[in-house]
């Protein structure tokens, strides 16, 4: 069993671990192999973890920001073109036209049904009320 203490620490690692980068935990060999990927010349790598970091942290996050413009350029591309989201909204105005029949379609079904068995409640109900009027004549 552990401590309110040892629970703590570990709430406080998870906390950490998720708002934090994901190459903070990456061991050095990794970082040395992300910067040479990134274009730094091995003769120019730190040779210390905090300089690994720094050096990874500026990449990083340049990275990211390259990644954020590209996935941008993607959304004009798809969404910038009128003719094309005219389009797009046609056809799905076609496909959900054809499901709004076929759902007018099972809900007069439903209907039907659900007037069959409410009918049938109620002749039950009769047939029930006229034995319980019966069975109180008797008595």
């Amino acid at each position: 069993m552990r401590s309110e203490a040892q629970v703590k620490k570990d709430e406080l690692v998870a906390l950490i671990n998720t708002k934090s980068a994901e190459y903070l935990t990456w061991p050095d060999a990794r970082l040395r192999a992300y910067l040479r990927m990134h274009g730094l010349p091995e003769s120019q790598l730190p040779t210390s973890r905090p300089g690994l970091l720094h050096e990874v942290r500026i990449r990083y996050v340049i990275a990211q920001t390259r990644i954020d413009a590209l996935i941008q350029k993607i959304r004009d591309a798809v969404y910038g073109s009128i003719e094309t989201a005219e389009e797009k909204l046609g056809s799905v105005l076609n496909v959900l036209g054809g499901a709004k029949d076929e759902a007018e379609v099972k809900r007069r079904e439903a209907v039907k049904e659900a007037e069959k068995v409410a009918t049938e409640a109620e002749k039950k109900a009769e047939k029930l009320k006229k034995e319980a009027e019966k069975l109180k004549n008797e008595l």
